[in-house]
């Protein structure tokens, strides 16, 4: 008999702020070990919940998700974070993204365009006695929100899959218009310091190279090696959180892609990996926060500008043909040690 029978769950329930929350949950034969994933799927398919035990290991605050806030892990795509003063050019046209709401007075943050979305989603299934999954799906089409500042007709499809200690977050990106179309995709979780503490919190990323930033926090395109900082921005070994002051794109990223966060007092980390096209890793940490951020990223801040300012390579934006479809993967492992 196998011994993860009957350990996996995946059900729909209903939260009095958020509506349908899609729960995947493993449950251990050590408690502490236990997993659960839950999944907005009426609030732009925001992860807001990865819990090991009875420690929340993402940081959301479910008032601000009510109000398409950006808490818990959402989701960035077809521009991750931050594109210079809301505009940007492609193939001889300019497009405006003012209007893109989003909390805070940058004038430059977008965090894409399907964070504040209704997505569509399908029932939740267990796969065979090893998973728990769920697929959400949203389109960007004309009439809907912010056609006018992406005319791309496209859908994004995402398939959480929660196995014995592991998230996979599978994505999908189709282009369903008749002309090429310029795109990245990344998520933005909050792991949460709050359980943990600061000074107790590591941060490690193997990166070649961070970008080059401006005093508005976006890359000008040219790379600098982590070595030649010091310490400042090197995080090829684990650093304190509390002694970190950053918001920074790297890339030249190692062959699997290999960050980690170690909650020490607890002894849980999270290790994340991604497929070979998430090139770039934006860090976030700020002192007295109740969160760090490690967002994987399939290309770097600002790409679209920079992919026609000629910094092509250092943007890695993608661009898919007409019917053609490009798709990876993220994974969040939790290790007890």
């Amino acid at each position: 008999m196998d011994m993860h029978a009957n350990r996996f769950s995946a059900v729909q329930e209903s939260h009095p702020d958020l509506g349908a929350v899609i729960y995947l949950r493993y449950a251990d034969g050590d408690p502490a070990k236990n997993l659960e994933v839950g999944i907005v799927p009426n609030h732009g398919s925001n992860m807001f919940r990865l819990r090991a035990g009875e420690q929340d290991l993402i940081y959301c605050d479910t008032r601000a998700l009510a109000r398409f806030g950006c808490t818990g892990n959402f989701v960035m795509w077809p521009f991750p974070n931050r594109v210079r003063d809301k505009k940007y050019r492609w193939a001889g046209e300019q497009y405006d993204l003012q209007h893109v709401a989003v909390p805070g007075n940058d004038p430059h943050l977008i965090h894409g365009l399907v964070r504040d979305r209704v997505w569509d989603w399908t029932e939740p299934e267990l796969l065979m006695d090893y998973a728990a999954a769920v697929q959400t799906w949203v389109e960007i089409q004309p009439g809907m929100p912010y056609f006018y500042a992406y005319p791309f007709p496209s859908r994004l499809t995402l398939t959480y899959i929660l196995s014995q200690h592991k998230l996979r977050i599978e994505y999908a990106v189709e282009n369903l218009g008749p002309q090429k179309m310029p795109f990245g995709f990344g998520m933005h979780p909050l792991f949460s310091t709050l359980f943990s503490g600061e000074e107790e919190t590591f941060v490690s990323l193997v990166a070649d190279s961070v970008m080059e930033m401006g005093a508005d926090l976006l890359p000008t395109g040219r790379l600098r090696p982590v070595t030649m900082f010091q310490d400042l921005f090197n995080l090829v070994e684990p650093r304190r959180a509390a002694d970190l002051s950053l918001d920074h794109v790297y890339t030249g990223l190692s062959s699997d892609r290999r960050a980690l966060i170690d909650h020490t007092r607890q002894r849980i980390r999270i290790r994340l990996s991604a497929s070979q096209d998430f090139t770039h890793c934006v860090v976030y940490t700020r002192q007295r926060e109740k969160f760090i951020c490690v967002e994987h990223q399939t290309c770097s801040t600002d790409a679209v500008n920079l992919h026609e300012k000629g910094f092509a390579d250092e943007a890695h934006l993608i661009v898919l043909d007409p019917g053609k479809i490009h798709s990876g993967f993220l994974e969040y492992r939790i290790e007890h040690y």
